[in-house]
């Protein structure tokens, strides 16, 4: 339990929000959690002494949010992957744009360290994290901002001593260097608004702050107290940046006047009050003891220094941000079983006395199959036996004498069946549990003309366990064995159903149906003045109905019919609209509205059902056309391998809805051309949503 309730920190590793731990989760536990961060302030990025650009641009007013899923495993007692994706926003009254959002910052890392032993107190290890940023103004990452993040780490773990000398406190200690590329990815900007690489003018403070730029590389430290309750789990730690200027940025406080914001430079007011440090308070809670892996998480940390005093080559640091997040552990090997030993004192009693058992096996006439759940009763009695899933049933202890049983199953005709229970003859050779000597016959019976015989049947087969309330078999018990076929009543099932108007759910008379069995028949019906229709001994299986109707589009669905059953379906009938969106010319057949798709994705959206109705109608009016490739486009967003996946899956869901509904497999084939025929240029949004389009060109007509 202690295992699960180890959880990710905002970098996937486990560990406080901040910090990391040498240590994880029991081999084969692996953890999740989300967690988003928020907070609100006035006066933060734009002050009097700090004002943006224009000394009357203070006081601003800046808002944050974001969110980080992560993922860790721990495949070994040492070893730990983890990961990380987390997308935030910022906004601020005096930025231009007022918002600026990051989607989707990246970090893969590994931990190795030290393996738990029972009562061990110091634990030590270290971590890489690689960091993946996304680039600013479009979607992906980009390559020249990946940075790294390397750290030692140390535990003490005073909870982990055993019996008086445990105290419920974990101290954890991090120390690491953070490789900061993030500046790559405003390069480009920069250069633009300069005019050229000599004279790049470097972003903006409220910039540098929402898209979280820096220029320079820091060492890490941190410090944090743990308290290691059942049920809680506080914590308190401080960490601070340090920032080293590996990148050799130059800040030139002398260009100040080029710039829309003017900050100070590391070189000129290097100290503490530009550091980025924060103290953290939060704590982890596990309220459900069923649950011991799920642990939800608030969290505060409130800026110590960077928060004011701001220098060009540092993000600044937020003055609060609130962390509020849910984590789960599971363990995917189960736990080793719990073995209990008990001594029972038994009570040894004299052999009971011998008892007598009819036993049967009812099975269809003529064929080896089964009838489960047949009900099987003696002559004069309301209670009975209920067959097995293998046709198998058994009497409780009947005194010797003839019986007669009935036997009534689903699907079959009444039967009947008799058999004669003897007792033992005293002085016999005791047979075996369980054996047939009971048989009146002396043999195993002979079967039916045409039945298989009974299983137990067979020379040396063992008997099937005794029924429910039966007595347990001893030496001089006997059974009398019985075959009872039960003739099959017909196979064939019914359909019905109702047709009604899509628009008004009104019953539609009159209505045209045709029907294709499983057998391949073809079977024709029509609605009558409630809607209603029934066709009967239909073959088991899959059919295909087809419905028309004047003023109402053709529309093909699919019923599956079961034995002796009515299948029932209600088919809806899409109204002729008065003007036609389908208009097929001689090589195209042209629709006048876009078929519409979920962003990013091949799922049709519903209200598109109406025009691939109105198009698998005009395939059924129209025989001719033999041949029609199914053409999907996209516009430029993206890259040109993913639009061209893309168009082919929306393609294809466009052909797979038509085949559902009736359109021939054999007459439609399915392209994706991506974004290689605009039919306008990809200058607009207008033009763009022009260009997502599915077409539909005729190959071959008759």
């Amino acid at each position: 339990m202690q295992s699960l309730q180890l959880q990710n920190n905002l970098y996937g590793s486990t560990g406080l929000l901040r910090l990391s731990e040498p240590g994880s989760g029991a081999s084969g536990t692996f953890r999740v959690a989300l967690m988003s961060e928020w907070f609100t302030t006035s006066g933060f990025l734009c002050t009097g002494g700090h004002p943006c650009g224009d000394p009357s641009r203070t006081n601003d007013d800046a808002t944050h949010f974001g969110t980080t899923a992560s993922l860790s495993l721990t495949p070994t007692p040492y070893l730990e992957a983890f990961g990380s994706f987390r997308s935030y926003a910022n906004s601020n009254s005096w930025g231009r744009p007022k918002l600026l959002q990051v989607l989707g910052d990246s970090i893969l890392g590994l931990k190795a360290f030290t393996p738990d032993e029972r009562g061990r107190v110091l634990r030590f290890g270290g971590e890489a994290q690689l960091l993946l940023v996304n680039g600013t103004g479009g979607v992906g990452l980009d390559g020249s901002g990946t940075g790294l993040r390397i750290r030692g780490m140390a535990t003490a773990d005073f909870s982990a001593q055993q019996g008086e000398k445990r105290i419920p406190l974990r101290v954890h200690a991090n120390v690491g260097y953070h490789l900061d590329n993030s500046a790559q990815v405003v390069k480009d900007t920069e250069i633009a608004r300069g005019g050229s690489p000599n004279a790049r003018l470097p972003i903006t403070r409220i910039e540098r702050f929402g898209l979280g730029i820096n220029r320079v590389d820091f060492v890490e430290a941190g410090l944090g107290l743990e308290g290691a309750f059942a049920k809680v789990r506080p914590f308190l730690s401080y960490t601070v940046d340090f920032p080293i200027n590996r990148q050799g940025y130059v800040c030139d406080k002398s260009k100040a006047t080029t710039r829309s914001f003017v900050d100070s430079c590391l070189g000129q007011d290097l100290g503490y009050s530009t550091f980025p440090s924060r103290l953290t308070i939060g704590a982890r809670a596990f309220p459900i003891s069923s649950l011991p892996g799920l642990a939800p998480m608030a969290a505060l940390d409130i800026g110590v220094s960077g928060t004011s005093n701001f220098i060009e080559e540092v993000a600044p640091t937020p003055p609060w941000t609130l962390y509020i997040g849910i984590g789960y552990a599971a363990d995917v090997q189960p736990a080793p079983p719990v073995v209990k030993t008990e001594t029972v004192e038994r009570v040894v009693q004299s052999a009971p006395p011998p008892q007598h058992f009819v036993r049967g096996l009812v099975h269809e006439q003529g064929t080896t199959t089964a009838v489960a759940d047949a009900i099987v009763r003696m002559t004069g009695q309301t209670s009975g036996y209920a067959t097995g899933a293998d046709g198998k049933f058994e009497t409780n202890n009947l005194a010797p004498g003839s019986y007669t049983f009935t036997i009534t199953a689903p699907g079959y005709k009444d039967g009947t069946c008799t058999a004669t229970v003897t007792a033992a003859v005293p002085g016999a050779p005791v047979a075996p549990a369980g054996s047939l000597t009971g048989n009146p016959f002396g043999a195993p019976p002979a079967p039916a003309p045409g039945a298989p015989a009974a299983p137990w049947m067979m020379p040396g087969a063992p008997p099937p366990p005794a029924g429910p309330g039966a007595a347990p078999a001893t030496s001089q018990d006997t059974w009398a064995d019985i075959d009872c076929p039960l003739e099959a009543l017909p196979r064939m099932g019914n359909v019905v159903g109702k047709v009604v108007d899509g628009k008004t759910n009104a019953p539609v008379a009159g209505v045209r149906l045709t029907i294709i069995g499983a057998d391949g028949t073809s079977h024709t019906v029509t609605t009558d003045s409630s809607g209603a229709f029934r066709l009967n001994d239909m073959k088991p299986g899959e059919v295909s109905i087809k419905a028309e109707a004047d003023k109402y589009m053709m529309t093909t669905q699919t019923a599956s019919v079961k034995p002796r059953e009515d299948t029932s379906t209600t088919i809806t009938l899409t109204p002729r609209p008065k003007v036609s969106n389908v208009v097929i010319t001689k090589q195209q057949i042209m629709v006048m509205q876009q078929i519409h798709f979920e962003t990013d994705s091949a799922t049709i959206k519903g209200d598109s059902n109406s025009l691939l109705t109105e198009l698998a109608d005009a395939f059924a009016r129209n025989p001719g056309i033999k041949k029609v490739e199914i053409q999907g486009h996209t516009d430029n967003t993206g890259t040109a391998e993913h639009n061209m996946e893309l168009s082919q899956r929306r393609a294809e869901a466009v052909r797979d809805w038509l085949v559902a509904h009736g359109v021939e497999a054999s007459r439609l084939t399915a392209k994706g051309y991506g974004q290689t025929r605009p039919i306008v240029p990809n200058v607009t949004e207008r033009n763009r949503a022009r260009n997502r389009r599915v077409q539909f060109e005729i190959l071959e007509r008759q």
